[in-house]
């Protein structure tokens, strides 16, 4: 089994079958959670860097930005908009987007979500103005245009159960021409693992 972020699900879904891996999405806090829980799980795909007892050190393999996005139209952010993101607690995503809306100086009416992809519900539905997500999520989605927020580095980093093989041939695959091309065909920016 692999513990996936979210933000990563529609790049992984294609590719579990390849690998033999049932995976479980979520916001990464939680997900790291399960595993220090004891979960019975194989590899760890999170959107920060965590050090988890009994698996590899984390290895960066992919980056990411962060984006403003409405349902149509430039994003702007005015007094009393609702604006939905991944709980900070739950989700890197929620404290990416607390640390740009301080750069900004700007303080909108925050919806947390279990997870960015929670928040895309609720701005396709209309219960919210604008959503801060990540850009790889905008894949195949037709909404205005994406504002670029400026915050720490975004960087997805994998981990695997020691002495687990379907890690070991994961994270050898991490490190191939085709992972890195899918990861860029899914608007990720590549690391070298």
């Amino acid at each position: 089994m692999a513990l996936v972020a979210s933000s990563l699900q529609p790049w992984i879904e294609a590719r579990a079958a390849a690998f033999h891996l049932v995976c479980s999405f979520g916001g990464s806090k939680g997900l790291v959670q399960q595993a220090e829980r004891g979960a019975p799980v194989s590899l760890l795909l999170l959107a920060y860097r965590a050090t988890v007892a009994g698996f590899s050190a984390p290895v960066a393999f992919a980056s990411n930005q962060l984006v403003l996005v409405g349902r149509n139209g430039s994003p702007e952010l005015k007094a009393g908009q609702k604006v939905a993101v991944g709980d900070p607690k739950l989700a890197p995503v929620g404290k990416f987007a607390l640390e740009a809306m301080k750069r900004l100086q700007l303080e909108p009416e925050w919806v947390f979500t279990r997870d960015d992809r929670s928040a895309f519900t609720l701005l396709e539905s209309g219960h919210v103005d604008l959503a801060v997500v990540y850009s790889s999520d905008l894949r195949g989605r037709s909404l205005g245009t994406p504002r670029k927020l400026e915050c720490s580095p975004i960087d997805y980093y994998f981990l695997q159960k020691n002495g687990d093989s379907k890690g070991g041939t994961f994270a050898h695959w991490l490190k191939s021409p085709e992972c890195k091309q899918s990861l860029q065909e899914f608007g990720f920016l590549v690391r070298d693992p």
